[in-house]
């Protein structure tokens, strides 16, 4: 038997489980970016906590590197794009992080407030 969610419906699951954290903004987000792999490989079954473990929810892509980078690692990110009185500007920094989580995390879907990465 299958339920067909519309993107409110499914919105309203995620930000209903009070295990997680989503922000309106990311739930959207994460239920558009789902809806898009469905265009390309059919239904997909809508897991709540699955999603919660395989996705998450950063204000940006700067703290998701942060999150997912050893202190080391990140600390030579900072070095190599705050080049002393030539500091990156702000979006320098985000771009450069989305690229690297690009690279190493998989899916990043990116939103008004914030980013979303693949645990994976």
């Amino acid at each position: 038997m299958h339920h067909t969610l519309d993107t409110n419906q499914a919105v309203n699951l995620l930000l209903d489980d009070k295990f997680s954290n989503w922000s309106y903004n990311g739930a959207h987000a994460l239920v558009e970016f789902i809806e898009e792999v469905e265009e390309s490989t059919g239904s997909i079954e809508f897991d709540v906590v699955g999603l919660r473990c395989d996705y998450h929810e950063f204000p940006s892509a700067e703290e998701a590197l942060r999150e997912w980078l050893d202190p080391q690692s990140f600390r030579e990110f900072q070095n190599d794009h705050n080049d002393g009185d030539l500091a990156s500007t702000d979006e320098e920094r985000e771009d450069a992080a989305l690229e690297v989580l690009r690279d190493e995390r998989g899916a990043v879907i990116e939103f008004s407030g914030g980013v979303i990465v693949s645990a994976d």
